[in-house]
């Protein structure tokens, strides 16, 4: 499932309120047009529409594709990436180990987000790309 909202932020150039989708969650099979957002970097931008400054906003949200079976949860700091790693944990124990199936991430910026969608979508594994740079 994906969630997400529309919230009025200020434009750090002009300072006029702008409309912006915020998603706490998005599932690329149930909303297949955010996917290449993703991918191209612009599903945190938001663009004025007064001066049309493109502006970059920085909120937590789940990247689900069940077709490939990944989760990659990006959020801002430590503290939530522990609470997120705790909240899997239980889910796989209330569950019986069904997430077993996905690969699950936990991110702390977009860029990571970006680079696990990327690796992911080529039919890579991301730990062992992670293992072979430290050997290059």
């Amino acid at each position: 499932m994906s969630r997400h909202r529309i919230v009025k932020v200020k434009c750090p150039k002009c300072g006029n309120k702008v409309s912006a989708s915020i998603w706490d969650s998005v599932n690329v099979d149930l909303d297949p047009d955010e996917k290449p957002k993703v991918l191209d970097g612009t599903f945190f931008q938001v663009t004025c529409q007064d001066c049309h400054f493109v502006s970059n906003l920085n909120y937590p949200c789940l990247y689900h594709d069940m077709v490939n079976r990944i989760m990659v949860q990006y959020v801002l700091n430590v503290d939530e990436a522990q609470e997120c790693m705790e909240m899997y944990d239980d889910i796989q124990r209330k569950f019986d180990n069904r997430l077993d199936v996905y690969r699950i991430r936990i991110v702390l910026s977009q860029r990571e987000l970006l680079e696990k969608v990327r690796i992911f979508d080529a039919g890579y594994d991301d730990v062992l790309l992670i293992v072979l740079a430290k050997h290059i």
